[in-house]
Order: C-alpha cells, then sequence, then structure tokens
C-alpha cells in the first residue's frame, strides 16, 4: 500500500487525526537508506567490491518486483 493510498483509506473512514499521527511519527522508507545498509553490512563482512556490485544489482531489481510487506514476510518466514 503506498501512502497515498493509505492516506486515502484513512480519510475515507474519517480518521484524518490517525493519518496526521502516523505522519509524523514513521520514518519514510528509503531504497537508497536500505543499499547504504547493505553496502556497509557486505563490507563489514569482507564481500568483494564485485560481490557488493552484484547484491546491489539484485536488491534493486527486488526493489522493483516485491513489495515492502512481501519483503518483510519473507525475512519473518526466513531461515536466517
Amino acid at each position: 500500500m503506498t501512502i497515498k493510498q493509505y492516506r486515502d483509506k484513512c480519510i475515507k473512514r474519517g480518521d484524518e487525526a490517525f493519518y496526521a499521527f502516523m505522519e509524523n511519527a514513521l520514518e519514510i522508507w528509503q531504497n537508497d537508506a536500505c543499499i547504504g545498509y547493505l553496502i556497509i553490512a557486505a563490507e563489514d563482512a569482507g564481500l568483494s567490491d564485485d560481490q557488493i556490485r552484484e547484491l546491489i544489482s539484485q536488491i534493486k531489481e527486488a526493489f522493483d518486483v516485491v513489495t515492502i510487506d512481501e519483503a518483510a514476510e519473507r525475512w519473518r518466514h526466513s531461515r536466517f
């Protein structure tokens, strides 16, 4: 669900105050920040530049085809 869809849903049910609270309380997801975390972890794990480039390529592709909710569900049910 996008932020706009969530906002519209809140307004439709007359819950503008809750949306306003959520708007101020939550950080907005940023793909760039996620890639930054990935680079930090990959460098700390000793991965090579080529391996890190491949990970970045794969995560950018995942951003295009997997929703945030799907990714969270994958994490919750992963073996990691």
